[in-house]
């Protein structure tokens, strides 16, 4: 098929969205099909076959598209909007894949030219902002109403975890919604050679590790006062974060500083992406401290493909791919999460055990080819409704 994906964010970059569009340009690529990206000018290009990228032009100077929504990001998505008639008025696409709200932007294809589109429901876009802006209920109403037209005019909706699946299915017919879940980071477990982190640092106990940004849902909060409380418990342990802002990471070292724990907390910043499994396997102990969202965070796949132990937040987030057999799970309240971390640095056979326990269920239901034999699956349904809708 000669499909248009609409990625309404920079690409290339190292952050969950992206990622994710990435993972599905691949897939799309090798099960056969011819791929325009249309996308933001920031990123890096990617070389895939059958995949052309189509930035839009960098205007007035506006750069630094940040995560979630920004005036930035609503200036870049009118543009899009402008360049997709383009393309859709020079060019004859069977499909349009519409990721997040470029949905919205797609339902235009669709009245003008006939062109009908996929979407693409990595998030719920009313649920992030009224996170973000808690006093915009009235804006909340508005988009959830928008979100229930992106999904019904549709002609087939992808959802990224079970619970945004569940929105679609109250005004979609069931055979119509599929969810595809993201996969791990990197696609074995070989041997990987140590940087010797815990050395470096002079750790004498564990490394309890984090992954990931430092926006506020992630519950770094959380996660300091609970490694305070494990702390005075066992002072041998240490607390490594990898990933963040400058700004976040200054304040969460501030944090950390002010909780008595500043010489256990080892901020490392961002890393390559491909340099993922050379540091996950530094680790004893791998967290996820998420205090809100619904969809499930990629990094838990490449966390449980290492085959160390997850510590989570007992919420949805988390607990439609994680259970009590292949991580342990905790209510997010400091005094229980510590309790729960500390169970786990005093149990190494615990560790052990829960680590392959995850490995077994990433490797039978996340992998990268249960991915792509999933979107298969879609994409033949996709291709049988075009050809009845021709022969209507």
């Amino acid at each position: 098929m000669n499909v248009l994906v609409l990625a309404p964010h920079p690409f290339f970059q190292n952050r969950g969205t992206p990622i994710a569009v990435k993972l599905l340009l691949t897939a799309l690529s090798e099960n056969g099909h011819r791929v325009d990206v249309l996308t933001f000018p920031e990123g890096q290009d990617v070389s895939l076959r059958n995949v052309t990228i189509i930035r839009l032009r960098k205007t007035f100077g506006i750069d630094g598209v940040p995560i979630g929504f920004s005036l930035k990001k609503v200036f870049y998505d009118v543009l899009l909007f402008l360049r997709m008639l383009a393309l859709l008025r020079a060019t004859r696409y069977d499909v349009i894949h519409a990721v997040e709200e470029s949905a919205f932007i797609a339902i235009a294809g669709k009245i003008l030219f006939k062109t009908p589109y996929v979407f693409d429901m990595d998030s719920s876009i009313p649920d992030q902002i009224l996170e973000k802006y808690p006093n915009l209920r009235l804006t909340h109403r508005v988009l959830r109403r928008i979100e229930r037209i992106m999904i019904r005019r549709s002609i087939f909706v992808v959802a990224v975890c079970e619970s945004l699946s569940k929105i679609a299915r109250e005004w979609k017919p069931e055979n119509r919604v599929a969810i595809l879940e993201d996969v791990p980071l990197f696609s074995s477990r070989e041997e990987t050679k140590s940087l010797g982190i815990a050395e470096s640092l002079g750790v004498p106990g564990a490394v309890v590790m984090y992954v990931g940004n430092l926006e506020a849902y992630q519950g770094i909060d959380l996660l300091l006062e609970s490694f305070r409380i494990a702390h005075g418990r066992d002072g041998r342990h240490h607390l490594v974060i990898i990933g963040g802002a400058e700004a976040d990471i200054a304040r969460y070292a501030g944090m950390a500083g002010g909780l008595g724990i500043g010489d256990h907390v080892h901020f490392l910043g961002p890393k390559p992406v491909e340099d993922l499994p050379k540091y996950l396997v530094e680790a004893d102990i791998l967290v996820s401290p998420r205090i809100r969202g619904e969809n499930t965070p990629m990094k838990i796949y490449s966390y449980m493909l290492s085959g160390k132990p997850v510590l989570a937040t007992r919420m949805t987030t988390h607990t439609q791919v994680l259970n009590d057999g292949n991580a342990v799970l905790a209510d997010p309240v400091p005094g229980r999460f510590a309790d729960a971390l500390c169970e786990l640095l005093e149990d190494p056979r615990k560790r052990e055990d829960i680590g392959l326990r995850a490995v077994r269920d990433v490797e039978e239901r996340y992998s990268f080819k249960v991915y792509k034999e999933k979107l298969a699956r879609i994409y033949g349904v996709i291709a049988r409704d075009l050809g009845a809708m021709m022969e209507a």
